[in-house]
């Protein structure tokens, strides 16, 4: 999908996400922080499409860190996005 014909966000899931054989990920700190990203691997689990994670060097991707904050979403999401909450729901 050619982003930079994209007039409406929800399009990457129908003309995207949903024809994809596999997600990739490129993984970076703030990556579960934005919420189009969250939404994406929401999706992608409910439709039940394959996820690889790619580690983007020096980008500070902790996997710790990152099941940590996924764990405690709903407190942890707000402190480190808090437009996010707002976008997603």
């Amino acid at each position: 999908l050619d982003s930079s014909e994209l007039l409406d966000l929800r399009h990457l899931f129908d003309h995207g996400l949903l024809k994809s054989d596999v997600l990739v990920i490129l993984a970076s700190r703030n990556y579960l922080t934005r919420p189009w990203c969250l939404l994406e691997v929401l999706e992608g689990h409910r439709h039940q499409i394959p996820m690889m994670m790619m580690n983007v060097k020096n980008r500070g991707w902790d996997h710790t860190e990152a099941r940590d904050f996924v764990t405690n979403l709903e407190s942890a999401l707000p402190q480190r996005n808090p437009l996010a909450v707002a976008t997603i729901e």
